[in-house]
């Protein structure tokens, strides 16, 4: 089951878009990462090949085209909305969850949001959740008792600072319970509830007073403390049961995670070197007492880590972006995939994209036939808002099959991709529409294509 830790939106973009309104200067729209490490234990690190691009086919005539519905829905909410995440409902309808009322100046506020559509992507309801400060929603599961558990981040409750915030409400929304927990520094997390009651918490811990960057340097995401990875084990009543940070020294931002057969645990994440380039990826498995039991890094290049997903084989897929080491300024970029085994050894990596765009692989979901869909975004130029979504097919052995560009001609913060059961795929994302962001559901038909 995938098990995102943590999609930190754009944060940089968001903060130019509310001074000016106008393009931020981003030197990567993926999420942020650290000063590099590898690991003491396990497999040693590896580095990611070079690859020869294959070319980019399109979509097989030979495949059986089966018609669906196909839409793309728009929900504002209030001035700048964003997507955390999105699950379909057994009704086949969608539970979206995300912030809204977003700003920063002149002060910090936002709601947590949560939007519960029909199959077609209609409005039932929304709801919204939070105090006087600034929240935003990261993720929404259903616990075995059918409440749903949206994990979230607060600056209005708890310790001081940003803390962890789980809201557990009913099938219609209502609120039913809320806790926080958190210390002195700021936990930016996601949480999904465990067999036992509880809930396992998995994100980043940022120490506001260790500066390492400009909150507003492009490609950090707007955070200006350092980050470790910080996962928790928390009792149903929020009680904490353990915890453990791993980064040390080292500016480390996690950004995914999957759950193990056996209890423990496997976390992506990246480490950045800022000022300069050369991020490496970092997956990192701890056991069910949250204990590393192995790290690894790839280093060749600078790498940017996305996603990671449990796949029907019982091996893992990591979902990133790649530039060559050739390439400092990180002015083009490539889709990355990565298979490794459970014990963290690579099965296989693929690399390709249009020499002439940038090209960004975010969210990844495994497909039917044992393939995989990721979507993401491309763009000729990181420098300007214009962009549109992709969404790219590839095979068991990560060689491309097809791929779909989604017109959207503006920059869109992808937060999930989910397969459909009609063979479909679902993607939530944050575009620009000119004045603020706002939520967008696109629903596709087997081969990535919206034609509706």
């Amino acid at each position: 089951m995938d098990k995102r830790i943590m999609r930190i939106v754009s944060w940089t973009l968001l903060l130019a878009l509310v001074a000016s309104c106008g393009p931020a200067a981003t030197s990567t729209p993926n999420p942020p990462a650290a000063p590099a490490v590898a690991s003491t234990t396990g497999p040693a690190p590896t580095t990611v090949p070079t690859a020869t691009l294959p070319t980019e086919p399109s979509p097989s005539a030979t495949e059986a085209e089966v018609p669906m519905s196909t839409w793309m829905k728009t929900y504002e909410g209030s001035l700048n909305s964003v997507c955390g995440d999105v699950q379909l409902t057994e009704d086949g309808g969608y539970f979206i969850v995300g912030t809204t009322a977003l700003q920063f100046e002149p002060e910090e506020l936002g709601d947590v949001y949560l939007i519960r559509t029909d199959a077609n992507g209609e409005v039932l309801w929304e709801q919204t959740y939070g105090g006087d400060g600034q929240e935003w929603g990261q993720t929404v599961s259903q616990a075995d008792d059918e409440e749903l558990l949206i994990s979230a981040v607060t600056a209005s409750f708890g310790a001081g600072g940003t803390d962890a915030y789980l809201i557990k409400a009913d099938q219609e929304g209502n609120e039913l319970g809320a806790f926080t927990f958190g210390g002195p520094l700021d936990e930016m997390v996601s949480a999904w509830p465990m067999p036992d009651g509880g809930y396992l918490v998995g994100g980043n811990l940022v120490d506001p007073s260790d500066i390492v960057a400009d909150p507003g340097a492009a490609g950090y995401g707007g955070f200006a403390g350092r980050s470790s990875i910080y996962i928790a084990r928390i009792d149903n009543e929020g009680n904490e049961l353990w915890s453990r940070t791993f980064g040390g020294e080292r500016n480390v931002m996690a950004t995914s995670g999957a759950q193990a057969p056996d209890g423990g645990f496997l976390i992506l994440a990246t480490i950045m070197y800022f000022p300069e380039g050369g991020d490496d990826i970092l997956l990192l498995r701890v056991d069910e007492n949250g204990d590393e039991v192995w790290s690894r890094t790839w280093d060749q290049g600078t790498l940017g880590s996305n996603d990671l997903i449990e796949t029907s084989d019982g091996n893992y897929l990591i979902s990133g972006s790649y530039s060559s080491a050739d390439d400092p300024a990180n002015t083009q970029a490539d889709y990355l995939f990565i298979k490794v085994d459970p014990d963290g050894n690579e099965l296989w990596t693929s690399i390709f994209g249009n020499p002439e765009l940038i090209n960004y692989g975010y969210a990844v979901t495994e497909a039917p036939d044992g393939g995989y869909v990721a979507a993401g975004e491309q763009t000729k130029d990181r420098y300007t808002w214009e962009a549109d979504i992709t969404l790219v097919k590839i095979d068991e052995e990560g060689q491309l099959v097809w791929k779909q560009i989604i017109e959207t001609g503006t920059h869109t913060m992808i937060a999930a991709v989910k397969g459909h059961p009609d063979g479909g795929y679902v993607i939530c994302g944050s575009p620009f529409n000119g004045r603020s962001f706002e939520i967008l559901l696109v629903k596709t038909d087997q081969e990535g294509r919206v034609t509706e």
